[in-house]
């Protein structure tokens, strides 16, 4: 039987059975040894990389919608392309906005953005979806994005700093999306290193110049707050814990803003930016499914002998941290929460609603016994609630005047970062930390890292039942943290009343709470108002199951609380495969006098092994 007389069916088939890498070169191969075979040809367009500038220009005049084509072949190669990796430095532009705005199938999509290729109205046209144009049509299919930055220049250039040239807009145009199934978001900026072949001596361009003000807007849009669950940021020596754990800032701009952000994310990689071991109980606490973090090249005990010192107790300190932040976020609730119950707009409505229930219940319901005076005109007793009842309606909540949260539980299970030993502790004539020294250490490490986990989750065990003793002789109201999935009904139900809300619902802004435009207590630019009349509540369920409140730690698997989180102090290959000159002079801190340790050998399953296996850009 000839090749050729084969059916497309079978040499699809086969081809499937390849490795990605593996697809292209077989695929052309059999193209040109049996030219007149039916090889699908459109797997060569499945996953494109762009590395040379004129390989776009080829792209494009090889898949642009030719009419002949489509009329005798049937065959519209835009429809072809799934994957689009843009990484080049020198693309043109206004070629890769004409490509793009042809590529409806795309799922996964990075672009490398220079300093001469893109400009903030290049990326912010791609990007606003709502305004039609030379816009992206992938909106619903994609699952995967990617940009990375590297503005810098070799000549000292003010004018981004004059005209005020940042890509602040993209984040906005980000936020403003439809609702769609992007689960992978990676943001990138590039270190100024060596490589990048740039001079220090001048302040270099910025790529973000308001993180603060958008991105926690985008953590709560519509196309990201239910789907995302990998996120990848990474801004050289630039704070982002605001950015990540405060609310937006104007409400009426916001979507969801009466909502936290991502409560589906699962991996966030924060290497490079300016994380301190304080700020990480603060990150944590904002997302409930987080398992893995990564901060290589970050803030964590940076600060001079501060990781080495002690027997290495400050690790343990971390770990207890991570452990009982979920304490810290019952008490920060449980303040916002009294502090809202007691306002006089919310205090006033509350007791009106309470007179009114107890004439109703007067009215209704004769008491057995003598009628008189001496009978009580007002029932003290507590709402019968109902298991699985949740305190979201946003209008008066008819609660106790004690309220307490109950903390919620570690997910975190996989942590990485830099180890940072003062100079005196490695000898110039090696550069390196001897064997004898550095093996003990890490053992303390890891020891002093299991005994902080172990303390933290006995004093969480100890508020939880306390908490259940409380509750169980009826002292207190005891309320959770609603779960990811009850979050997201929350999300889609406020949607659903804002889309039905009619001609009256349109005059709100769609990213009013409900409490504010709802209870009446909203006042329209007055910014602090917004603020404190959101509804603490708007997220807590009522806990009715004793069980609620059970922790066990008898389990010490890998995806048990009982078992502390992989540490994993490797590192990123980048900072591993500098030279020490290199590694010095870019972890060198001012005022810390700290070196990085590099060579380490990964942690079993670390949070570097799920990295490599998320991201499709080859950034170590």
């Amino acid at each position: 039987m000839l090749f050729s007389s084969l059916p497309a069916e079978i040499y699809a088939a086969l081809i499937e059975q390849l490795d990605e890498p593996d697809v292209r070169t077989t695929l052309l191969a059999l193209t040109r040894a049996i030219p007149r075979s039916p090889v699908p040809r459109y797997q060569l367009f499945r996953r494109v990389n762009i590395t040379k500038a004129d390989q776009l220009i080829a792209l494009y005049q090889r898949i642009r919608p030719r009419k002949q084509d489509i009329e005798h072949q049937g065959e519209d190669p835009c429809k072809w392309v799934q994957g689009l990796y843009l990484e080049t430095w020198t693309a043109d532009a206004e070629i890769v906005l004409n490509l793009l705005t042809l590529l409806p199938n795309l799922e996964a999509l990075t672009i490398w953005i220079g300093p001469k290729n893109f400009t903030p109205e290049h990326l912010e046209e791609l990007f606003s979806v709502d305004r039609g144009g030379r816009s992206l049509r992938c909106v619903e299919n994609l699952l995967y994005l990617s940009l990375r930055f590297r503005p810098y220049v070799q000549k000292a250039t003010y004018h981004q700093f004059l005209s005020g040239s940042y890509f602040d807009s993209i984040l906005e145009a980000l936020s403003r999306w439809p609702p769609g199934r992007l689960s992978t978001l990676s943001i990138v900026q590039d270190p100024l290193s060596m490589e990048s072949g740039t001079s220090e001596g001048f302040a270099q361009p910025i790529v973000f110049f308001q993180l603060e003000s958008t991105f926690p807007g985008l953590l709560r849009a519509p196309y990201l707050h239910v789907p995302l669950q990998y996120l990848r940021l990474r801004f050289p020596s630039r704070n982002i814990t605001r950015s990540l754990t405060q609310a937006p800032r104007y409400v009426r701009h916001v979507a969801n803003a009466h909502l936290p952000p991502t409560p589906y994310l699962k991996f966030l990689d924060l290497s490079t930016c300016l994380i301190s071991e304080r700020s990480l109980p603060q990150i944590l606490i904002q997302y409930p499914s987080l398992t893995h973090i990564i901060l290589d090249d970050c803030n964590i005990l940076r600060n001079g002998d501060i990781a080495v010192r002690d027997d290495s107790r400050e690790w343990g300190s971390i770990a207890m941290s991570c452990a009982i932040a979920g304490i810290g976020k019952a008490k920060e609730k449980e303040k916002l929460v009294n502090a809202w119950l007691n306002m006089p707009g919310v205090r006033q409505k509350r007791e009106q609603k309470l007179d009114d229930r107890g004439q109703y219940t007067q009215n209704k319901t004769r008491t057995r016994g003598r009628k008189g005076i001496a009978n009580a005109s007002l029932s003290i007793h507590k709402k019968d609630i109902t298991s699985g009842s949740s305190i979201t309606e946003p209008h008066v909540h008819d609660a106790p005047e004690r309220i307490r949260i109950l903390p919620p539980l570690p997910t975190l299970r996989h942590v990485t970062a830099n180890l940072y030993v003062p100079p005196s502790m490695i000898p110039s004539e090696t550069c390196a930390l001897p064997p004898d020294v550095l093996d003990p250490l890490l053992v303390n490490i890891h020891r002093e890292w299991e005994r902080g986990w172990a303390e933290g989750l006995a004093q969480l065990i100890k508020v939880r039942e306390r908490l259940h003793t409380s509750w169980r002789n009826n002292l207190v109201r005891v309320m959770r943290f609603a779960t990811p999935e009850e979050i997201s009904t929350l999300s889609n139900d406020f949607e659903k009343r804002l889309g039905s809300s009619g001609s009256e619902g349109s005059s709100l802004s769609r990213s009013h709470s409900p409490t504010n435009s709802e209870t009446g207590f909203y006042e329209a630019g007055d910014e602090n108002e917004i603020k404190a009349l959101e509804d603490p509540l708007a997220t807590l369920i009522e806990v009715t199951d004793r069980q609620e409140f059970d922790l066990d730690i008898g389990d010490t698997s890998s995806t048990s609380i009982g078992k502390a989180p992989v540490l994993c102090l490797a590192g990123s290959s980048l900072t591993s495969s500098m030279s020490y000159e290199q590694n010095a002079s870019l972890l060198y801190g001012v005022n810390m006098g700290t070196v990085c340790i590099q060579g380490l050998d990964h942690a079993s399953s670390c949070a570097h092994v799920a990295g490599r296996k998320l991201w499709l850009d080859g950034i170590p």
